[in-house]
């Protein structure tokens, strides 16, 4: 079987992105499975930290598309 997987940014905050995913049959409209990670960016001490710039302008290229 050849399998279509959609990624897409669902949410982003100042220190972490969600991402979400679907995967399908390819050319079957019901979801084979469906799911979510949450990225965080933490310090060393483990306090979240802000997105750095370079990543939040490389995430903006992406945003919006589903």
């Amino acid at each position: 079987d050849l399998l279509q997987l959609e990624a897409w940014i669902e949410e982003r905050g100042r220190a972490k992105v969600r991402f979400a995913y679907r995967v399908r049959r390819r050319g079957q409209p019901n979801p084979l499975a469906i799911g979510y990670t949450v990225h965080a960016c933490l310090g060393r001490d483990s306090t979240p930290r802000r997105l750095p710039p370079s990543l939040i302008a490389a995430l903006q290229r992406f945003e919006g598309i589903a």
